[in-house]
């Protein structure tokens, strides 16, 4: 049974919390989680992620002002060997690039859904105009052409990019 003391230092909590995954090579922490599912652990009164406890402790030092991230993608590893050290640029490029992207009617401010993208483009193809289309959603025009331009929603279907917007 394990036990943290107030004398435990931060790499035996960590060692002590994680259960390592031979297949993927993941050091999963089994703790607490936040909310988003990445590892945490208390040091005194401080609240860390573990994933980035766990590239200090075996990595060094995360400069000022960058992330750490993973490229097993699994929010809760702590393994040395899966972390690196990027940008917020580089966070939101990683993301995108392995689908993580939360994007269309998934995104929590979202007002139209694909449905209406859809039909949308469909009206303007068959030659109605956007100002016409845009009354029928809840949007303003800008954003009504650029769904149907395909500028944004671009996971859609085809956009009309290329025609006349």
């Amino acid at each position: 049974m394990w036990s943290w003391g107030v004398d435990m230092r931060l790499e035996d909590k960590l060692l002590d919390g994680i259960t390592m995954v031979p297949d993927a090579g993941c050091w999963l922490w089994e703790r607490a989680v936040s909310t988003a599912g990445y590892g945490q652990v208390r040091d005194g009164k401080k609240l860390l992620y573990t994933h980035r406890l766990a590239y200090e402790l075996f990595n060094g030092e995360i400069p000022e002002g960058m992330f750490v991230l993973h490229r097993c993608d699994v929010r809760c590893c702590c393994n040395p060997d899966h972390l690196f050290v990027g940008t917020n640029a580089d966070n939101m490029r990683d993301k995108i690039e392995k689908g993580r992207q939360t994007r269309g009617s998934k995104c929590g401010t979202a007002k139209l859904t694909e449905a209406d993208v859809v039909e949308m483009r469909r009206r303007y193809a068959s030659g109605e105009r956007v100002e016409d289309i845009k009354k029928d959603y809840p949007v303003n025009i800008r954003n009504t052409y650029a769904a149907i331009s395909g500028e944004w929603w671009a996971h859609v279907g085809s956009s009309l990019c290329g025609h006349g917007l």
